[in-house]
């Protein structure tokens, strides 16, 4: 039977599953000064407990204390990084970032205020090859929601990968979580895939390596307590979580 916790967190979802569930490996380390929980389900019995698909459910738990420009706030930026780079594919294509969410709704707006701060170097290494040694191409596009522009985030983003052709998309969203403890300070990163609206019962267009034509990565953090909703049962190939 499929889970009914309400949480986006793969971490937390088994905490409240039966002990010893099949297919669910989980395993907890320090790494860069953050608690970093590495939960893997590898089979049918696992999904169906935990209410999600097969795959790799990272999730790094930040200090409250810290802070930019702490001592440790580079090195825990760097293992953020390195994590991220788990699921990426390796090599120099360009990665499209997709902002998914309404920049003027504060628990909808971390997938708008993230992109924007995303360096763009796309039209720069395409025209210059200096520049390409020197950059990974990087686009990004942010496709609003439903009421704003009466199109699906995932036919906007189909139509900017056709053209883009990018060798992945990291999807940035807001997540639901079941502990208020969680809120802005967990990070999850999954190659499953991503459901924008999932989390509070909203469900949209799925986005997922299937309908993209690439592998997508969802970056998502715990935002609000608004979104304290069920999972959404759907996915990303990747999922990055933070702010």
């Amino acid at each position: 039977m499929q889970s009914s916790i309400f949480t986006d967190l793969a971490v937390e979802a088994a905490a409240q599953a039966p002990t010893g569930t099949s297919g669910v490996q989980s395993h907890t380390t320090m790494q860069g000064g953050l608690r970093i929980t590495r939960l893997e389900i590898t089979s049918q019995a696992g999904e169906a407990v935990l209410g999600r698909p097969q795959g790799r459910y990272y999730t790094a738990e930040i200090p409250d204390t810290l802070g930019q420009g702490d001592d440790d706030y580079e090195q825990s930026a760097q293992t953020l990084a390195e994590l991220l780079g788990e699921l990426l594919p390796a090599g120099d294509g360009c990665l499209l970032v997709a902002g998914l969410g309404n920049e003027g709704v504060t628990p909808d707006a971390l997938g708008p205020e993230t992109a924007s701060r995303v360096l763009v170097t796309r039209h720069l290494t395409t025209a210059d090859s200096k520049l390409a040694e020197l950059f990974r191409a990087v686009a990004v596009v942010c496709p609003g929601v439903l009421g704003q522009t009466g199109l699906e985030s995932a036919e906007l983003l189909r139509g900017a990968a056709a053209t883009v052709r990018p060798v992945a998309i990291l999807a940035i969203d807001a997540l639901a979580a079941r502990s208020l403890t969680r809120l802005g300070n967990t990070i999850q990163i999954t190659d499953t895939g991503l459901l924008p609206g999932g989390g509070i019962g909203n469900s949209r267009h799925e986005l997922p390596s299937r309908t993209m034509g690439v592998p997508v990565v969802g970056m998502r953090t715990d935002e609000f307590p608004a979104f304290y909703c069920k999972e959404s049962g759907f996915g990303v190939d990747v999922r990055y979580d933070s702010e």
